[in-house]
């Protein structure tokens, strides 16, 4: 079998692994918070017709490409303002903590489009993001490991998120009540081996580390949210590139069909 045929097979492969990143980056220009990613490619395995050896460089001959990474890339988006009370966003490095009501299930996200939800059984309002999760951080302003769900009375009249997470509110006596709580905000060392499971959301796993609260190389920005940082210019270049690069591989396979083809007509 020509060898060239397998390697236009791969390049037809990676290149369109190219395209579905691509597509996924544009479906989600509008998506709060999200992320793009990059492909890198990388040469295959080489067939060596002969071993490089003194006074030889050898001859060896590639066998295709292959998809060497796709990486997130963690430059932060657009913050937009929305005047909402409840919305945050993240300048700077780092992950809102979120879990379930039992505080199990934790995952990281950016978006900060958290809605104040009641709940009747304590008579209190809590932070709740469009997953169903909600928002963890840690008692009072010294911070923490977002141990504790936030958790605000249910007659406050209006809250206040400082710019290093604590949460003040004034209550339904009109009193200002100051230092409530801490949206703990977490960092991880390996950030973008961070598992994405869908819903803006991200999990822990062995590439990215264990999250740390300890950074304060970031600000929380109330009453914004945070935008896609999608570059539609970018993506439109590379969806060109990974086209010419299909069509290109694509030619490759129909011209070593052809010799192919050649190949066996000779003992008709």
């Amino acid at each position: 079998m020509i060898n060239s045929m397998w390697s236009g097979v791969s390049g037809l492969r990676s290149h369109q692994t190219s395209m579905d990143v691509i597509g996924n980056d544009i479906a989600n220009v509008n998506t709060l918070a999200f992320k793009q990613s990059n492909v890198s490619f990388q040469d295959a395995f080489y067939k060596s017709l002969t071993n490089p050896g003194e006074g030889t460089n050898g001859k060896q001959v590639g066998l295709g490409v292959s998809v060497g990474k796709i990486t997130q890339d963690f430059n932060g988006g657009m913050l937009q303002e929305t005047g909402v009370a409840s919305d945050m966003a993240i300048s700077g490095d780092g992950f809102f903590v979120m879990k379930d009501a039992a505080g199990l299930n934790t995952t990281y996200t950016r978006a900060g489009n958290f809605d104040l939800s009641y709940d009747s059984a304590s008579d209190s309002l809590n932070l709740l993001g469009p997953d169903g999760k909600y928002l963890y951080g840690t008692s009072g302003a010294s911070g923490g490991s977002a141990g504790t769900m936030i958790s605000l009375p249910s007659d406050i009249q209006d809250m206040m998120v400082s710019s290093d997470g604590v949460i003040s509110y004034i209550d339904g006596t009109g009193a200002l009540v100051e230092d409530a709580f801490t949206v703990d905000i977490a960092t991880f060392a390996g950030q973008t081996g961070l598992s994405q499971v869908g819903g803006n959301q991200y999990a822990e796993s062995a590439a990215s580390g264990t999250p740390s609260f300890t950074s304060t190389d970031y600000q929380v920005v109330q009453s914004h949210l945070e935008n896609s940082n999608v570059d539609l210019a970018q993506e439109f270049t590379e969806m060109i590139v990974a086209e010419r690069g299909f069509q290109a591989n694509s030619r490759t396979v129909t011209t070593s069909d052809s010799m192919l083809q050649e190949l066996l007509s000779l003992k008709r």
